[in-house]
């Protein structure tokens, strides 16, 4: 069965643009102080790289997303040794209409049998390490309400359903529990962390931020500058 997931309930890497070092415009800094204090431009030149430097948004999140999609296969060869879930190639970054309560997150899709879900359900039924940790990481707390199932009979319910409205949300639970299984030096924090600047510096070195500007001219003018 195809299950489709993202990266704001399992947080494996995060592509998020908003005010991050993946931000077009914060990579793009760099560029924009060279184009203004440039003495190889003229100042209609400069004046005219400033109106006309959009950039073609849409294919960067698409190239993004290529290489966020490699780094989450990876994550689930590392704990494939404990569960066989298989990754699809269906992927796209979603991003908010306004950035006032989120952020960009990667769509993605697994592939999962109930052979691998009885496995999930064996191994989560009457732990109470997993349970506390649930609780743990996902209760809810004064001024915000979780809507991740981490009580016991409320977990159940949703892992045991792959139809359920909860099932994504267990399964992205479960996941992230195995963080907690094989790391060895580091704790699951630390993980995601090294995977995202992994991620990060992939990132960085496949994709070049002044490649995504869509003015011809002002590519023109870019060389200008050196």
């Amino acid at each position: 069965m195809k299950i489709k997931l993202n990266t704001n309930l399992c947080p494996i890497i995060n592509v998020a643009m908003y005010n991050s070092c993946l931000s077009l415009d914060s990579r793009l800094a760099g560029t924009d102080y060279n184009m203004k204090h440039s003495e190889n431009t003229t100042q209609e030149e400069r004046d005219y790289y400033c109106a006309n430097d959009g950039c073609d948004i849409d294919r960067y999140k698409k190239d993004i997303a290529d290489i966020a999609i490699e780094h989450i296969k990876a994550f689930f060869d590392d704990i494939r040794h404990i569960i066989d879930v298989k990754v699809g190639n269906d992927m796209s970054i979603w991003s908010p209409r306004w950035y006032n309560f989120a952020n960009d997150e990667l769509d993605f899709e697994i592939e999962i049998e109930q052979p691998v879900v009885d496995k999930i359900i064996a191994d989560v039924q009457d732990n109470d390490k997993f349970f506390q940790w649930a609780r743990d990481e996902y209760h809810s707390y004064d001024g915000f309400i979780s809507f991740m199932p981490y009580w016991c009979d409320e977990y159940m319910d949703a892992i045991k359903n792959m139809n359920s409205q909860d099932f994504d949300r267990a399964l992205s639970m479960y996941f992230m529990w195995l963080l907690t299984r094989v790391v060895n030096m580091m704790d699951a924090e630390e993980y995601c962390t090294v995977y995202q600047y992994f991620f990060e510096v992939e990132v960085f070195e496949r994709t070049f931020a002044e490649d995504y500007l869509e003015d011809e001219r002002v590519h023109a003018i870019l060389a200008k500058v050196g």
